[in-house]
């Protein structure tokens, strides 16, 4: 299970900086965050392929929502074309956050260094 800070201070939080910096301002907001958290070099570096995959992850999904709106005349609850996920938001990133996290940890979406590098220190 993912620590509380980073479901929700580089997940949840990071979801607005996705939306309007993109994959490479959110990966900027994240490897701050770690900064001001004050971890070492090594955590920063295990955290950043999560990360990475993550803001890749979500900003796909949240085009997918800005798409499915437009189809579908803007309205809410529409579902995703992701394996009948609900729409991408602060409120239910939940939902994505743990589909994200097993494909993550599976090796099926990424570059899964987070584990390789805890497992071998």
């Amino acid at each position: 299970f993912l620590p509380y800070m980073v479901r929700t201070f580089g997940c949840r939080n990071g979801l607005k900086i996705l939306e309007q910096k993109g994959v490479l301002g959110f990966e900027q907001y994240a490897t701050n965050l770690l900064m001001k958290w004050d971890m070492s070099s090594t955590a920063i570096n295990t955290w950043r392929p999560f990360f990475s995959s993550w803001g890749s992850y979500a900003n796909e999904m949240l085009q997918q929502n800005g798409n499915q709106r437009r189809k579908e005349g803007g309205g809410k609850g529409i579902m995703t074309k992701n394996e009948d996920l609900p729409p991408l938001t602060a409120q239910n990133y939940l939902h994505h956050l743990e589909r994200f996290n097993k494909l993550f940890e599976e090796g099926k979406i990424g570059s899964n260094n987070c584990n390789a590098q805890s497992k071998n220190p």
